[in-house]
């Protein structure tokens, strides 16, 4: 008779328990209390492209290698992104280039380097008698408005000894 008391108990605490778990799930509507309240001053300025950036100037330095010179307006503490873009037929061979978040007047080298499955291209071209890619140079602020571009000619020997040089360095990094 005890285990019958103790059996209808037990049914009684689980269903009471199932009831209380439907009248949960059911009520979708919850409710959290926040007792925290913060208040703290932001400041938004709204800034041009001339306004961040003075000057971009692309130097070119010996073996094909390019310099972007920027010269970053101070009146602000913003640190702009320049994208860089290389157009015309060098566009084709050419990997793209990161953008460069300009955190203070400086150079910064570019690095140009070929795009990893021109190789056969860039035989074809040597063995028909191309010797230079022609392109520009693309620099645009961070609304895609263009600073300044510059016309440019890398010679297909070039990037083939740079392909040979970078699968050479990956070869011994392997080793």
């Amino acid at each position: 008779m005890n285990s019958r008391k103790q059996g209808f108990g037990m049914m009684f605490l689980l269903t009471l328990s199932l009831i209380l778990y439907q009248m949960v799930i059911s009520n979708g509507k919850t409710y959290a209390l926040f007792s925290n309240s913060f208040q703290e001053e932001i400041q938004v300025s709204a800034a041009s492209a001339e306004d961040t950036i003075k000057d971009v100037e692309i130097n070119e330095q010996p073996n094909d290698e390019l310099e972007i010179e920027i010269e970053k307006s101070d009146s602000n503490g913003y640190q702009p992104e320049i994208s860089i873009d290389v157009e015309g037929e060098l566009g084709k061979y050419i990997e793209p280039i990161d953008p460069i978040t300009v955190s203070e007047s400086a150079s910064y080298p570019l690095e140009m380097l070929p795009m990893v499955g021109a190789k056969q291209d860039l035989m074809q071209l040597k063995s028909s008698g191309e010797k230079t890619l022609s392109g520009s140079l693309v620099v645009r602020n961070f609304n895609g408005k263009k600073i300044t571009s510059k016309k440019m000619k890398i010679s297909v020997d070039s990037l083939l000894s740079k392909m040979n040089k970078e699968s050479e360095d990956s070869e011994k990094e392997g080793n």
